[in-house]
Order: structure tokens, then C-alpha cells, then sequence
């Protein structure tokens, strides 16, 4: 019988995955929040991570200061994003040299190949997002130093930064808009993939997040077949239900 612990990914490339994914999530509500603050008068800041029109979604918080508390986030934000870049690449490297588990057997065609898209999608946007920051960076016109983690000095990109002052706000603009986008597209894909991890764990009961959990007690929880037979069974069980509901309805009825 084949066992959900004879498909699970490699330690690395969970820790990994687990790292990586934290550090997106994190980035991107910093990205939000950055983009929210002003100043709500009075020793406030104030944080609107969605607004349309007259309706926001936020709060404020204690601060003087909504401009040093964007520096902050700004610089936390690209040491974020830099190690975001580091991590993926290794991810990569991993996922083009270590053997993978195989995918879930029970998978159609469509989903097969929405969950290659998504997957791929993923790596693009964990590359392009750092990338794209990196070139916004260096564009800009302030000229911020960028110091990971208060520490380690980045230099701007020179091939970008050494252009004219109108180019640069050029690029800033275009690149800017195309990271903005990358944003939206990652959340997209963010909502198909737990959209796609709760279905088939909790629904299909396939044991797909056993093959990433990172916990004794997260493996005990998800461990089930993962030969399609659990899946099957699933399937099988809530057809069988419907079946008996169907013809139990005219015996009530008469």
C-alpha cells in the first residue's frame, strides 16, 4: 500500500517552502501598509491597507511620524524582498536537481495543469517581485540607500542608476506599475493554491498537505493514502450518500 510517507517532498524543500512562504505573506502586508500610511493627526498614524473612494480598511496607531515610519517599513520591506530572492533561487536549484514525489494520483488533466501554471507561476513572481524592487530602487530619484537588515550595504544597479534623471522616472514609473502587477497576480495565485491545498486535503481527503507538513504531529494529522485510494473513497463515500438520499426522498414523500 503506498503511504503518504513515500511521497513527501525533501526536508530542504520544505523548510524552504515553509521559509519562503512566510516571508511573502510578511512582504506583502508590509507593502500594504506602506503604501496606507498617513498621518491621522494628534501623535497618530494611520493605516489603510484597502481604500475605495470614502471606505478604507485600517486603523491607526501610536507614531509622530508617518514618513519615518515608511522609511522603516521601506527598509524592512527590500530585506524581505532580497532574501525572498536568495531563498528562491536556492528553491530552484533544489527543485531542478532533488527528485520530487510525484503528484497526486488522482489528479485530472486541467488540474495537472492549472497546479504546473500556478507552481511556475510562483517562481516567476518570487524572482521578478525582488528583481523588480531592486530596479525600482535604483531608479528612484531620492537615492535611498538600501541596508539589509541595518547592516549590509546593496548597491543600486548601475546599468539603471547611472542613467538620465528622465529615464530614470521613467523606469521607475514602468517598473513600478509591473511590480504593482506582480502583486496582484501573486495574490491570485495565493488564493487558487490554499483554494486547491483545502479541497483536496480536507475535501478529497488525498493527503496533500502531509506532503509538505513540517511537524511530527502536522504528518500524524495528514498522513493517509496518497495512491488514489483515499481520494477514491472520498469520492466514492459522498456519492454513496447522495445515492441513498435520492432514493430514501420518494419513500418520504409517499
Amino acid at each position: 500500500m503506498a503511504v503518504a510517507s513515500q511521497a513527501r517532498f525533501s526536508g530542504t524543500a520544505i523548510v524552504l517552502h515553509w521559509l519562503i512562504a512566510t516571508l511573502i505573506v510578511w512582504n506583502l502586508y508590509l507593502g500594504f501598509e506602506m503604501q496606507g500610511l498617513s498621518s491621522g493627526g494628534r501623535g497618530l498614524i494611520r493605516v489603510d491597507l484597502f481604500k475605495v473612494g470614502d471606505w478604507s480598511l485600517g486603523w491607526t496607531t501610536p507614531g509622530t511620524s508617518a514618513l519615518l515610519r515608511k522609511f522603516q517599513i521601506f527598509q524592512l520591506h527590500k530585506s524581505l524582498g532580497f532574501s525572498i530572492l536568495a531563498l528562491s533561487l536556492l528553491r530552484l536549484g533544489v527543485r531542478l536537481t532533488v527528485q520530487r514525489p510525484p503528484p497526486t494520483a488522482d489528479l485530472r488533466p486541467w488540474e495537472r495543469a492549472l497546479a504546473s501554471l500556478v507552481h511556475w507561476g510562483f517562481y516567476v513572481a518570487m524572482i521578478a517581485l525582488p528583481l523588480t524592487g531592486w530596479v525600482i530602487v535604483s531608479a528612484s530619484l531620492t537615492n535611498i540607500p538600501t541596508l539589509l537588515f541595518k547592516a549590509i550595504p546593496v548597491a543600486h544597479l548601475a546599468l539603471v542608476h547611472g542613467l538620465e534623471p528622465s529615464a530614470r522616472r521613467m523606469i521607475e514609473d514602468n517598473v513600478g506599475l509591473m511590480h504593482e502587477s506582480l502583486v496582484w497576480i501573486t495574490l491570485a495565485m495565493l488564493a487558487l493554491h490554499l483554494g486547491a491545498v483545502f479541497r483536496h486535503q480536507f475535501w478529497d481527503g488525498d493527503g496533500t498537505l502531509y506532503r509538505v507538513a513540517p511537524l511530527p504531529m502536522l504528518n500524524r494529522a495528514t498522513h493517509v493514502r496518497v495512491d488514489g485510494a483515499g481520494t477514491r473513497d472520498a469520492r466514492e463515500s459522498r456519492a454513496a450518500v447522495g445515492k441513498r438520499g435520492a432514493q430514501e426522498s420518494p419513500k418520504e414523500n409517499a
